[in-house]
């Protein structure tokens, strides 16, 4: 770089750098999780009052293994019942509804063997996957595949069908409310660490929570609020309160008090508010100390977990209606920030308007090389023109300016997927800094190039070059791609003042 020219490229670098942090604060929603009102989170709560033993785990469990029509395809699922002539001969009955994601009988088979071992029927199935995927869930589909599982119980000649009741954990907490609303058939209902908010709202407070434990920087966490906030996925919005609503079944509700992936004290209070406000006085709620999401303790389901199901199920329909000082009970729910929706989506932040924008960056940088393939094929019968000193100059900055506006593009998707796993699988609290500190560097960098490129274009024209139309158009595309990548860029954050 000419000495001449380098007090105008450092002014204009800072001068870019400057304006897209503008920029960046008028196109990019904001987003911050206020703490958690104090009479929202509980606060001290009474130690739970155990309820007399009803029944033994000395069972032996025998499986019978059968296959379930349901709407689109057929399920296969296991019944576990106790072995033996002791007890009841009707005994009640429990059907596992799985949480997100793909999942088989094996994932819930040991809570539902110990729950046979102490009496009461269970069944498990696998979860369906025609209709259900990533981007699309029908919550009443697998409300009504949980109902035909109920059903299925209801029939069998060893089950009490007064007293089939639903278990749902996690998604399963949206699911399980709409199943016994809709039936009056359903005995009794289990909630295990189950989001009572939207699902936008729960995973939002997920990688939040997540990230802010590893001590990631504010940015990286508005950055990944922003990437949540991308898909337009048919139930993220879902609201589960009138199902909660509609329940006229004894609740059971049990929340890991240091539950990462669901906020368990605003999940248990909004469950609670909505049974009162419906008249439903008949709910049990209880935290564990130092479980997780699995409601698992070091890897291990929670000390007294598995005996309160039990205890509360052999006991109902007492059981169903405690005292109202002892209704909620247990160790006090670790949550700290409230669970709120990400910031809605401006149009150019949405998936298609952002997907499109990288096919023109991507359109955009492939113009030189076209350009010059173009003039080498028209001038294939003879020698090419010799190539400008101005040009291969400017071509030079050009390049650099162009990798720099690649890999900020590269690096922002790969970001997104970084922080999401980070955020949901945890990591070394250096992990998120680094993510966000390289991509940041990255944007600060195709700006500074991109300035520097236009000085050094400004300044040959000016000494008297006259581009060609392969130089022309080779600009024109890397110029036009990389501004469209520090648009981009500004929008998720790069170059705001704050950290």
């Amino acid at each position: 770089m000419r000495t001449g020219r380098a007090l105008p490229t450092v002014a204009a670098a800072g001068a870019v750098v400057l304006l897209l942090g503008a920029v960046g604060s008028l196109l990019a929603p904001s987003w911050q999780r206020p703490r958690l009102a104090t009479d929202r989170g509980f606060g001290a709560l009474p130690e739970p009052r155990p309820v007399l033993d009803r029944y033994d785990y000395g069972h032996r469990v025998r499986r019978e293994e059968v296959r379930v029509p349901v709407t689109g395809t057929t399920l296969a699922a296991t019944v576990l019942t106790p072995d033996t002539k002791r007890g009841p001969d009707r005994r009640p009955a429990m059907v596992f509804v799985h949480g997100s994601g793909p999942a088989t009988r094996e994932g819930l088979i040991h809570q539902a063997e110990r729950m046979a071992r102490a009496g009461i029927v269970s069944l498990v199935y696998d979860k369906r996957r025609v209709g259900y995927s990533p981007v699309r869930r029908d919550y009443s589909q697998l409300a009504d595949d949980a109902l035909r599982m109920v059903r299925l119980l209801r029939s069998r000649s060893d089950v009490d069908p007064d007293r089939v009741g639903l278990w749902g954990i996690s998604e399963g907490g949206w699911v399980v409310p709409l199943a016994a609303s809709r039936n009056p058939e359903v005995g009794f209902v289990i909630l295990v660490a189950a989001p009572m908010m939207s699902p936008s709202s729960q995973a939002a407070w997920a990688a939040d929570e997540g990230l802010r434990r590893q001590g990631a920087p504010d940015g990286a966490r508005r950055f990944l609020s922003r990437a949540l906030a991308i898909g337009n996925l048919n139930y993220v919005n879902y609201d589960g309160r009138p199902a909660v609503a509609g329940m006229r079944q004894p609740v059971l509700g049990l929340y890991p008090a240091a539950d990462r992936a669901a906020p368990p004290a605003e999940s248990a209070r909004i469950l609670a508010d909505v049974l009162e406000g419906a008249g439903n006085q008949a709910y049990t709620i209880r935290f564990f100390p130092g479980a997780d999401h699995g409601m698992k303790v070091a890897g291990k389901l929670a000390p007294g977990y598995l005996e309160t199901m039990a205890r509360w199920i052999w006991g109902l329909p007492g059981t169903g209606r405690p005292p109202a000082g002892e209704r909620v009970a247990g160790s006090t729910p670790e949550q700290v920030y409230a669970a709120e929706p990400p910031p809605p989506v401006p149009w150019y932040g949405t998936g298609p308007v952002l997907a499109a924008g990288f096919v023109l960056i991507g359109v955009g940088y492939l113009a030189g090389p076209v350009a010059s393939l173009v003039r080498r094929w028209r001038r294939r019968s003879g020698p090419l023109e010799p190539v400008p000193g101005s040009w291969l100059r400017v071509r030079r900055r050009q390049r650099a300016m162009t990798a720099a506006g690649v890999g900020t593009a590269v690096g922002i998707n790969v970001a997104i997927g970084a922080l999401v796993a980070l955020s949901f699988t945890g990591g070394p609290s250096w992990a998120s800094q680094g993510v966000w500190a390289a991509l940041r560097l990255a944007g600060v960098g195709t700006a500074v190039l991109t300035a520097a490129a236009g000085v050094a274009a400004t300044g040959a024209v000016r000494d008297g070059w006259r581009p060609d139309a392969t130089a022309v158009a080779s600009m024109t595309g890397a110029f036009g791609a990389t501004g469209l990548v520090l648009l981009i860029g500004a929008y998720w954050d790069l170059f705001a003042p704050r950290w």
